[in-house]
């Protein structure tokens, strides 16, 4: 379906959460101002275990097979590299040259996400799903780009902009070297001498001449016009630990990328230097994150409460007294910050990703010794403190298994408190074990899918115009789509039927002269609103059936309900046909101004 063309069934008074076949995926639509995430206190995370009493070293996120979900990658210092496969962490074996860093990109163009790793060689191990083979199954081609060294960190590149990807390290305490991928197979090695012996790195065109620059514990050192013959200048910047790591991001969004250091391998605090108009005569200033804490080899930095401001997720190694996994949130432009430690078990070298698309960041962590692959979930996007954001909730087209037992009861405490919920078509019929056997669900809903009517050309009578569902329709709406017979009458669960299908103008129907097709009630403290339309792409052409919508959403959202209109009445067929003209109009110049932005289902 367009989400455009759905778009158009969405005002600009509303916000709503929109949840199709994927789960609880949640698209803010014109989201409300919601103040400073901070106030709503601490985001909830679960700790799940991937991978017991594993302590790999590297460790990453990407989808390694294709599925659209983001799977996780595990390097074991002098062991394999391994992957695994979301959402079950079934483990595959990717190659033998595990270490302390690896990274995830498409090496060789091929459409495939490839794994660069660092053991006692530098290797990249391509991915056999860029040709047509099973990442799962299929044996992971190795390519060696240095035999005879190996690393401490890994970065990965267009760093001379030719259109290839480029690999560059830092020994641990040692030497800083770029890789220029002139083929898969072929690379050219770069000593860049003024940098120091230490640890971190990463990439940025500091001083926005268009060339990559590499960063490193305070200073940065600027790509020169040739960048394999030429001299890489240092400039300094502040005066930070040779144990460090390192990381790029506009923190105080000011369109200008900042950098942040902690230290890796001692004791000291997280700090982020704000980039200055001119980074090369300006001043750095230093902001300090956290003033204390302890081997922070790895620091992360992502949006992790969703207010529109970068976070810093860190983890402290088991060297440390406090052992803390925890996130600082950017409380405004890098001047307030507040601390959530959510363990105490000790980390090493933290990923984050949105690793279960559900629109919020998730940390993977290990420590190096002694512990275990584990997954901090990050459960803002299904929990109370989120869905109370949002006025209603709409299950477009969902099935099977949306919603897992703690998302089930959120939702279910979000209608008690008042929310609103509008089901479209399938969310009659989610057809899972779960879910189907959820009375307080279906009461929501008002009926059961029993079977199908395919589509055809159907007869639908507007039994009432007194809601803003069914306020611009004619009395009888003729209407190209598929509905359903179900498995009772809504009308016994006190629902307020607003249309019916005429079963003489269709095949299939089972239910007889009186066939609900849309309703309506007020339902456990909330509101709940129901159409049996939008199977088909085809039905969100019709401006008929998305003002139907509309009028949905805004009775779900708690919107003001237009005054009754009188049936049958040429005041009435008048306001109807242009409302419906002008909302056709209005509706795609709203279009244009509502982004979207996570899975819609079919």
């Amino acid at each position: 379906m367009s989400t455009r063309v759905f778009g158009k069934s969405v005002a600009a008074v509303l916000t709503v959460v929109w949840i199709g076949s994927v789960g609880m995926v949640v698209v803010s639509i014109v989201p409300v101002a919601l103040g400073n995430a901070s106030a709503r206190g601490e985001l909830p995370f679960s700790r799940i275990i991937l991978d017991a009493k594993q302590s790999p070293w590297g460790k990453a996120i990407g989808d390694i097979d294709g599925d659209g979900f983001a799977d996780v990658l595990a390097g074991f210092a002098q062991g394999g590299v391994y992957w695994y496969a979301y959402p079950i962490w079934a483990k595959h074996f990717i190659g033998s040259n595990g270490g302390d860093d690896l990274q995830v990109a498409d090496i060789n163009n091929d459409g495939a996400m490839d794994v660069v790793t660092n053991g006692d060689q530098i290797v990249w191990y391509e991915n056999p799903r860029g040709t047509g083979g099973d990442p799962g199954a299929n044996r992971w081609q190795r390519h060696v780009i240095d035999s005879a060294t190996g690393s401490h960190d890994i970065v990965v590149g267009d760093v001379n902009g030719d259109g290839r990807l480029d690999v560059a390290i830092r020994v641990e305490f040692g030497s800083t070297f770029i890789y220029f991928q002139n083929g898969p197979d072929s690379w050219t090695k770069v000593a860049i001498t003024r940098a120091s012996n230490g640890n971190g790195l990463a990439l940025l065109d500091v001083n926005n001449d268009g060339r990559v620059d590499i960063v490193e514990n305070g200073y940065w050192l600027e790509q020169p016009p040739d960048a394999i013959k030429g001299t890489w200048v240092r400039h300094d910047f502040a005066q930070w630990p040779a144990g460090s790591s390192v990381m790029v991001a506009d923190i105080n969004r000011d369109g200008r990328p900042d950098i942040i250091l902690s230290p890796s391998e001692s004791a000291g605090k997280i700090s982020w230097f704000e980039m200055p108009a001119d980074p090369l005569k300006d001043t750095w200033i230093e902001h300090v994150i956290l003033s204390t804490v302890s081997y922070v080899h790895r620091i992360r930095v992502a949006d992790f409460d969703n207010d529109g401001n970068l976070d810093v997720a860190f983890a402290e190694m088991d060297q440390s007294k406090t052992n803390r996994i925890g996130i600082v949130y950017n409380e405004g432009a890098g001047m307030s910050w507040r601390l959530q430690i959510l363990g105490t078990t000790a980390g090493h070298n933290i990923a984050v990703g949105d690793i279960d698309n559900d629109g919020d960041v998730d940390i993977l962590n290990a420590n190096w010794r002694h512990g275990n692959l584990e997954l901090w979930r990050n459960d803002l996007s299904t929990t109370d403190v989120n869905l109370s954001r949002y006025k209603a909730i709409v299950f477009l087209n969902p099935s099977g298994e949306i919603l897992d037992a703690s998302q089930r009861a959120a939702f279910q405490r979000y209608i008690e408190n008042g929310g609103g919920f509008v089901g479209i078509h399938n969310a009659a019929a989610l057809l899972s074990p779960t879910m189907n056997k959820w009375g307080w669900y279906n009461k929501l809903v008002g009926a059961k899918y029993d079977s199908e009517i395919s589509t055809q050309p159907m007869r639908l009578q507007i039994l009432t115009h007194a809601h803003p569902s069914t306020l611009t329709l004619p009395e009888t709406w003729n209407f190209r789509t598929e509905a359903y017979n179900f498995k009772q009458q809504p009308k016994s669960d006190g629902v307020n039927i607003l249309i019916n299908l005429v079963e003489s103008s269709v095949s299939g129907g089972k239910m007889g002269s009186d066939h609900p097709y849309s309703w309506y009630h007020a339902y456990d403290n909330g509101r709940s609103w129901y159409t049996n339309g939008g199977a088909n792409s085809a039905d969100y052409q019709d401006p008929r059936f998305r003002a139907h919508i509309l009028g949905g959403i805004e009775y779900a959202a708690g919107v003001s309900v237009p005054p009754p209109v009188a049936r049958q009445t040429t005041l009435h067929t008048f306001l109807s046909t242009a409302y419906v003209t002008v909302y056709a109009f209005v509706s795609d110049v709203i279009a244009f101004g509502i982004r979207v932005v996570r899975h819609f289902s079919r």
